[in-house]
């Protein structure tokens, strides 16, 4: 399954989780959910942003980085030199991520419009505000200007 927000008064739609059960895995499906996802009238002409768990933290990087390679198949780029925090669903501690875009054909992004769209889906997705902490501990250190890679 894949879980789709779309950001309100944006041109973006975050992919906010996708699956496919451990057994069904290297089967094609996934390949198959991206395209239905690509193609829908939710995402249709508009840029698709993932939070991709970033292999250089965590458990499992190979996994992570089969991710990340599984999104580049499909046209998704990273945005180079921007870290990015995921807030701790349980309370517990942030997860480290990557975000990527699809649909851009563009080289770089202003900084500044990086930070309205993490703003923006910390606000719409986490409901946190501008204040939030953990946002503040990460949003100043994007570059001012973002390479997409």
């Amino acid at each position: 399954f894949s879980l789709l927000f779309p950001l309100k008064e944006s041109e973006y739609v975050l992919l906010d989780y996708t699956a496919v059960k451990n057994g069904w895995r290297g089967q094609g499906i996934g390949g198959k959910m991206m395209r239905c996802v690509l193609t829908s009238e939710a995402v249709r002409g508009r840029k698709l942003v993932l939070e991709v768990e970033d292999p250089d933290f965590g458990d499992e990087p190979e996994l992570r980085k089969d991710r990340i390679r599984f999104y580049r198949k499909f046209g998704a780029r990273e945005l180079a030199g921007v870290r990015y925090l995921l807030p701790p669903l349980d309370g517990t501690v942030p997860t480290e991520m990557r975000l990527m875009l699809v649909g851009s054909n563009e080289k770089k992004m202003p900084g500044a419009s990086v930070q309205a769209l993490i703003q923006l889906i910390y606000q719409e997705v986490y409901r946190r505000g501008p204040e939030d902490e953990l946002l503040n501990s990460f949003l100043c250190d994007v570059p001012k200007s973002v390479d997409l890679l």
